[in-house]
């Protein structure tokens, strides 16, 4: 009597996405000024301006951020792009895409100027290759006088 035994090997392919980028869970707020050297922009008093860092993502080639995006534009479980022809307009948020190469006190960041005073929400992807990652989950911050702020749980 002879006996054959056959192995089956199963192989998994893993999805190629970039792992979820998470903002630091501190942001800085500036006066909203005209330049470095600048006064502050007449008729806009009342806006600040945050700067946003995050640790540096390996192979991350592109990062954008979205400003003001609600749970209609972003799965907040899962980060997943729900409106993936999101062009920015303001209707549920608007992405930006980071300038190239921007850093603060040599962490990847983000400066956005005019923002109003009060609740401000991010959002936060990166692209590694061809792959853009799932959102962040999303930070609050409650932008007001020139300082630190740090993000609030709503």
């Amino acid at each position: 009597v002879t006996t054959t035994t056959t192995t089956t090997t199963t192989t998994t392919i893993v999805d190629a996405c970039p792992a979820q980028p998470q903002f630091d869970l501190q942001a800085r707020v500036k006066q909203h000024r005209a330049g470095a050297r600048g006064g502050l922009v007449q008729g806009e008093e009342d806006l600040r301006k945050i700067i946003l860092q995050w640790e540096r993502i390996p192979g991350a080639q592109d990062h954008e951020v979205c400003h003001g995006c609600n749970d209609q534009v972003i799965d907040e479980s899962t980060g997943e792009d729900k409106s993936p022809k999101n062009d920015g307009n303001g209707e549920g948020g608007v992405v930006h895409k980071v300038p190239s190469g921007q850093e603060c006190g040599g962490k990847p960041c983000f400066i956005l100027p005019g923002v109003p005073l009060g609740y401000n929400v991010f959002h936060l992807r990166v692209k590694v290759g061809d792959e853009w990652s799932p959102w962040s989950a999303r930070r609050n911050f409650f932008v007001k006088e020139p300082g630190a702020i740090t993000h609030e749980e709503l």
